[in-house]
């Protein structure tokens, strides 16, 4: 975001971003993706944690990143004394390493996660309005750019970004 607020690069693609969104920028939706609230499975082939335990751990985001952002804001308006934070990470490949190894439950992506889901390897815990989403955009300045970053910027607006 700083690169290309400092004019350093043409393009970024980000989650929705705040600081972004005025007049100075342009964005382009790529995509929208769902977070789902996910733990591994127990010998059994059930959920390893129950929203019925007493405190689940949890695997979450670091504060200041995008889907940190979104969790902790769900945590603050629902369940939040129900998860006991015990890992960070920025990376949600490492959070599902950390999930499917079964030390808690967290917040995934969709595209992250079906083949998981379709192994058994992770199951969806059901939370009610626990489905989060997230957006990510292509974003610009506004200032005209040079033709070959304009015609990139046209071709990535025409594209249909919607993942199968």
């Amino acid at each position: 975001v700083d690169s290309l607020k400092n004019g350093q690069c043409d393009f970024i693609a980000s989650f929705y971003d705040d600081d972004l969104m005025n007049p100075q920028f342009l964005c382009h939706k790529l995509f929208s993706a769902k977070l789902y609230l996910v733990t591994a499975p127990n010998h059994l082939g059930r959920p390893k944690y129950s929203l019925e335990d007493a405190s689940v751990p949890l695997m979450n985001y670091t504060d200041d990143s995008y889907m940190g952002k979104k969790v902790n804001k769900f945590l603050q308006e629902h369940h939040s004394d129900k998860f006991e934070t015990n890992f960070v990470s920025s990376m949600s490949l490492l959070l599902k390493d950390m999930i499917k190894g079964g030390y808690g439950v967290g917040w995934l992506p969709d595209y992250s996660i079906q083949e998981e889901l379709e192994k058994n390897q992770l199951m969806i815990v059901p939370l009610k309005d626990s489905v989060l989403s997230v957006d990510i955009y292509l974003y610009r300045s506004s200032a005209r750019l040079n033709s070959a970053s304009e015609s990139l910027w046209n071709f990535m607006k025409a594209i249909d970004w919607t993942i199968a």
